[in-house]
């Protein structure tokens, strides 16, 4: 635990968060963002252009996906894990070259631009690893209290789905901030650092998680902010309204479905709209990273072994 003139604060947090966009935010949206959408165009919206491609040839063939064989759904399955783990890498990515700009390594040549080495597998690594920590425990335990119940132990199901009910998201909370250090020590260290960030933010959870959740906040505004237009000239287009009231399909015939697809989501406005937001949403994953980054850092340096 960090004592008294070394334990961090939520102002100084959030102030080492938001550091780097005061210092140079143009040159980091651009010098992260261009090769960001470009990358993102492969890892993500290929398997997700594939996945729609799937959906959209049950949906003009009439099939109801609650009556379709795992064989159909697997190509689904295949091209959402293919798009997650392109994101995850990504997301490495990013936050290897923030890591690398804050100088998180002493001694290194400050720079920024996106890579894929050493430092980005670790950090992929290290974040499938978080997950898992976070989620074998709960899935373990709503599986098995299904399990009870369609054993016959209904009593003894229900119990223990309720606990979970309960904890489950508490300690999905409790593993996230004790183990958002994980990365930055990964990084810094150039070898792979789970349960080290445990240890070292014991004691400082709640500052830890009320810096989180203001940010948090903090970005869920921009991005209502940033989409919010986008969003009003996409919905102001009068053939998407069967995407708030899916009954209005019933009064077509199956036969007018593609056309009604191809004007909701292909007409000018539409297509502006949805660039917008593709946008926008490069540019909130950016500053999210980047003030997460800059945050993880600060809590690293005031809770490392042997901080000063």
């Amino acid at each position: 635990m960090p004592d008294n003139n070394q334990k961090p604060e939520m102002g100084a947090a959030l102030a080492a968060g938001f550091a780097p966009l005061k210092k140079n935010w143009l040159a980091l949206l651009i010098t992260l963002g261009v090769p960001y959408v470009l990358i993102s165009i492969i890892v993500i919206g290929g398997p997700l252009y594939l996945i729609f491609k799937e959906l959209g040839s049950w949906f003009v063939a009439g099939e109801a996906p609650q009556h379709l064989s795992f064989e159909m759904y697997a190509p689904v399955i295949g091209y959402y894990l293919a798009m997650s783990f392109g994101a995850t890498l990504l997301a490495s990515m990013l936050y290897a070259a923030i890591y690398r700009w804050l100088g998180v390594r002493e001694g290194e040549r400050q720079s920024m631009g996106l890579r894929l080495g050493a430092d980005e597998w670790r950090l992929f690594i290290i974040q499938l690893l978080i997950l898992l920590v976070m989620l074998v425990p709960s899935g373990g335990v709503i599986g098995l209290g299904t399990a009870l119940i369609k054993a016959g132990n209904e009593g003894l199901g229900a119990s223990l789905l309720l606990v979970g009910l309960l904890f489950i998201p508490v300690y999905l909370v409790l593993a996230m901030v004790r183990l958002s250090l994980a990365p930055v020590q990964t990084f810094a260290t150039g070898s792979l650092k789970l349960f080290g960030s445990w240890r070292m933010t014991k004691g400082a959870f709640w500052v830890m998680f009320l810096s989180f959740a203001v940010t948090a906040v903090i970005m869920a505004l921009v991005s209502t902010v940033l989409t919010t237009p986008a969003n009003i000239l996409f919905y102001s287009n009068p053939n998407t309204g069967w995407l708030s009231d899916p009954e209005i399909l019933e009064t077509l015939e199956r036969a007018e479905w593609p056309q009604l697809m191809r004007d909701t989501f292909l007409s000018t406005s539409a297509l502006i709209a949805l660039v917008w937001m593709a946008l926008a949403s490069v540019i909130v994953g950016i500053i999210q990273v980047v003030v997460y980054g800059g945050m993880s850092f600060y809590f690293y340096n005031k809770l490392k072994p042997g901080a000063k």
